[in-house]
Formats: C-alpha cells, structure tokens, sequence
C-alpha cells in the first residue's frame, strides 16, 4: 500500500475541522472525517495523476450531491492529490467509501480547498459532499463575504423553489452567542460589509440545498469557508 502522504495531511486538516466546525457539520461528513481519519487511504486509479488540481465552482459542488459515484468519479480521479478509500462491508454497512482532494477556486488560484465525501453503499451516490479552505488559505473578511455570495447566489438558482432557509451569525464582539435571522438579512449585511464573527446561509429547494459558511479563526483577523450541498 502506498505512503497516504496526503491522506495524512487531510486527516490532520479533518481533525482541525472536527474540533473548529463540529456544529456545523451533518452527521454523514462527520462519519466522513472520522473514517477517513482512522484509515489507510489509497489511490482508485490506473497510476496516471496529472498535476492539476481540480477547480471548484458552486455549479460543479451542487452537481455533486447524490451523483452517481461512477459519473462522477472520471471528473476527480486523474486530478491532482485525488484519494479514494473504500471500507469493508461488515464494518461499513452504509458507507461505501470517502473520497478526498485538494481544489482551487476558480476565481482565484490563491485560495485552496479541500472536497471530501461520502459513496452510500446502498444507492452508490455521493452523500456529504463538502468543499472547505485548507489550512494555508487564510481569508480576510471581505475575501470571505465576496465568496460567500458569490457561492450562495450562484447555488440558490440551482436549488428550485426554496421549502426552507435559515440565517445565523455571531457578531464580532461574540458575546451573545449565535443569533438567529433571516437569508435577507445575511445576504445585506455581507453586501453592506458588516463584520462578524460567523455569518451562516442554509437553503433547502425542491431539488437541491446547502449551507455555506464563513468564520473568523481564534484568536485572528482570518477567516475560513465552508460550502456543503445535498440533494432532497
């Protein structure tokens, strides 16, 4: 078996997720970080791995959720860092395996991500799917807001008619812990540049949903971004 020298940093890079996002994330990505953590990872591929990293884009994350795993797999598993492990059945009994890679943003090349997923068992779609910056990548806040708007913008119009949105944000004092509010009134204060600890969109529609979220690191002027998609 090969040296898991990415798998390695992604578990060191999940684990720091565990700890910094463990209330954001949904039951399927955290089975996700956890099995990928404790595994031996290796390449699903003929060896051939070319140096370009995959391009993300809100389109391409909203496409992936609940995709048939052999559809999707020829569009990640010649990229750069791509790492597929599968589990044991008796073990596993619904997940099939996790998939991780590193990505770019499409806009900016600066700014680095990890993918990482599930393969249900049952159905052999991808489930979890979940685009974060990597550690390196450090956002200033208007980075961040820009980017949350450009992904939930470009997202909402592939979801269909919306069943259910939720706002929350954590202001920039962080004394009063998350509140609760409307998408309207995240998406204004983000275009009004108001700075907060955590700002937080998730949307349901008819065919497709997603949560995306920006944060500001401990004890930093930084902040990360998260973008998770399913399908209903």
């Amino acid at each position: 078996m090969e040296t898991c020298e990415f798998g390695m940093f992604a578990c060191k890079f999940n684990i720091y997720i565990i700890t910094m996002r463990k209330s954001l994330l949904s039951l399927q990505t955290l089975i996700l970080l956890l099995v990928v953590c404790f595994s031996a990872c290796r390449k699903d591929s003929d060896g051939k791995m070319s140096d370009e990293l995959y391009i993300a884009t809100p389109e391409k994350m909203i496409d992936m959720a609940a995709k048939d795993w052999d559809a999707l797999k020829p569009s990640l598993e010649d990229k750069k860092g791509y790492w597929y492990t599968e589990f044991p059945q008796d073990q596993y009994p619904y997940v099939k395996a996790a998939v991780s890679l590193p990505a770019v943003e499409e806009t900016n090349h600066d700014i680095g991500y990890i993918i990482s997923m599930n393969v249900d068992r049952q159905s052999n779609k991808a489930t979890g799917v979940d685009l974060g910056t990597d550690t390196i990548t450090k956002l200033s806040f208007a980075a961040a807001a820009n980017l949350m708007l450009e992904y939930y913008n470009r997202s909402l119009v592939l979801c269909g008619d919306t069943t259910f949105t939720h706002g929350q944000y954590i202001d920039s004092g962080g004394l009063y812990g998350p509140r609760k509010t409307t998408v309207t009134d995240i998406v204004d204060r983000l275009n009004n540049g108001v700075v907060a600890n955590q700002y937080s969109i998730e949307i349901y529609g008819k065919i497709k949903g997603f949560t995306v979220v920006i944060e500001k690191y401990e004890n930093s002027d930084s902040y990360w971004f998260k973008f998770e998609s399913y399908d209903f």
